[in-house]
């Protein structure tokens, strides 16, 4: 089974949740409480905390506290204690969350805004460049193909270490190596593009909103 959380943030300021800290390690917390835009301090803490409810509700923790994170060398974080558990998590602008999966997964999220698709030919294939051209609504199609191809990078484990004009996303089953990927988008709110990849066949994939006020309840 995959999960998706996710939620909205854009009534909720700083001082509403900066107790929530607390819930977090001390590495975690510096990185968090460090950064000066208040909007990636939100993203950031509520993002842990979608991950700290996934984990209570699956009694893998019994407390209020998230477990140290470790990192790949390439910056992808995972749980050294904890099997069974691989996560994604992105934000964008007011919107963040998380992806849950037994096995690896991708997942990322973006606000659908105007852009000028001629900026980003060297993020494209030719293929998938001209399959945004040809649409009657480009922006939607850039930011579905961007979405995959971003979370296609998360779920290998590269970002955007790796040439994203090199990774092409416009087939139905993706491949990567000797490993077949799927693929699912969504549009979130209306106005956000989401996408997850993930390896092996799951049927049962749940896209919930989480409100900030049940996401708080429950970690209290």
């Amino acid at each position: 089974m995959i999960v998706i959380y996710y939620t909205n943030f854009q009534n909720v300021s700083w001082d509403d949740i900066k107790i929530y800290v607390n819930c977090l390690n001390k590495a975690n917390i510096k990185y968090i409480t460090s950064l000066r835009n208040e909007r990636d301090r939100n993203a950031s803490l509520l993002g842990k905390l979608l991950l700290l409810k996934y984990l209570k509700e699956k009694g893998m923790i019994k407390d209020n506290h998230l477990p140290l994170l470790s990192y790949t060398g390439e910056g992808k974080p995972y749980f050294k204690d904890i099997d069974n558990i691989n996560f994604s998590i992105s934000h964008s602008n007011c919107l963040v969350g998380c992806a849950f999966c037994d096995k690896n997964i991708g997942f990322d999220l973006e606000k659908m805004e105007f852009i000028d698709i001629h900026e980003f030919v060297e993020v494209f294939t030719e293929a998938e460049l001209n399959y945004i051209k040809v649409s009657n609504n480009p922006i939607l199609r850039f930011y579905n193909l961007w979405t995959q191809k971003e979370a296609l990078l998360k779920l290998i484990g590269l970002g955007f270490f790796f040439p994203p004009q090199h990774v092409d996303v416009m087939e139905k089953n993706l491949k990567y190596g000797d490993k077949c990927i799927r693929k699912q988008s969504k549009i979130l709110n209306q106005e956000y593009s989401s996408s997850i990849c993930y390896c092996g066949n799951y049927k049962d994939i749940s896209w919930i909103n989480v409100s900030i006020k049940e996401l708080l309840s429950s970690i209290r």
